[in-house]
């Protein structure tokens, strides 16, 4: 949900939705005689505004961490009540929402649809079960940067030097070429920065430009934890549209 306003009333026909939590694996069934959606959406108004909502029957939450259906989780921002008026029956219900930094669709969860007589259960024609119980999802398993490198020895075991071929990069007409200033480098820093760029330069990975062009980025180092130097361009003003 974004920019909605918490709505909060007084007025004696709003009906307060008193959760948004339901227990996971109950059935429900939408009271039609035929043509069952497989999805089911709504219109309603908040503040005013038209918004629509999906009316989800497996949607519940028990924890502060929402279960996405691919098995990612998400956590909410935090939740606010805001008054929904049904245009189909002019009924007003004060629902509770949680918040997300996320451009979804508003759900109605299951005890709250059941609540506002969107869906109903018909325990007369089954028998009540308790809901299995569902295995942690998440992250299934967690690598190592060793076992990685050791899976992928044709990237991380090969020789640092160049890569095959040539790259021609084509930069967009009516750009004006930006030469930035060099970045200074600290004292402490200068030998070794120096010791490195010639190893790069004997590797082929770098090579040495004797004459003026047209682009110059800004030379960036940074200390590794294992005390190596990391040593990149900043290319802000390439990317600058």
């Amino acid at each position: 949900m974004h920019n909605l306003r918490d709505e909060s009333s007084d007025d004696s026909d709003v009906e307060y939705i008193t959760s948004i939590v339901a227990q996971p694996g109950m059935i429900h069934a939408v009271t039609q005689e035929h043509d069952y959606p497989k999805a089911i959406y709504t219109k309603m108004f908040v503040d005013k505004t038209e918004v629509k909502f999906q009316v989800d029957s497996d949607a519940s939450v028990t924890t502060k961490t929402l279960l996405m259906w691919n098995d990612t989780t998400l956590k909410p921002l935090g939740s606010c009540r805001l008054i929904l008026h049904n245009p189909k029956n002019k009924k007003k219900f004060s629902v509770e929402f949680l918040v997300v930094d996320r451009q979804l669709t508003p759900l109605i969860g299951a005890k709250a649809a059941q609540q506002m007589d969107l869906i109903t259960v018909n325990t007369q024609n089954f028998k009540i079960a308790e809901p299995p119980e569902r295995p942690r999802t998440g992250v299934r398993s967690v690598q190592t940067d060793d076992e990685i490198v050791a899976g992928y020895p044709e990237v991380f075991q090969r020789e640092l030097g160049a890569l095959p071929g040539t790259v021609h990069l084509e930069v967009e007409q009516g750009v004006t070429p930006v030469v930035t200033p060099p970045r200074r480098v600290p004292t402490s820093l200068r030998k070794r920065l120096k010791e490195e760029l010639d190893r790069l330069q004997q590797l082929e990975v770098r090579a040495p430009i004797n004459e003026p062009t047209p682009w110059v980025s800004i030379l960036a180092v940074a200390v590794k934890k294992s005390g190596a130097l990391r040593i990149c361009i900043d290319p802000r003003p390439v990317n600058t549209p």
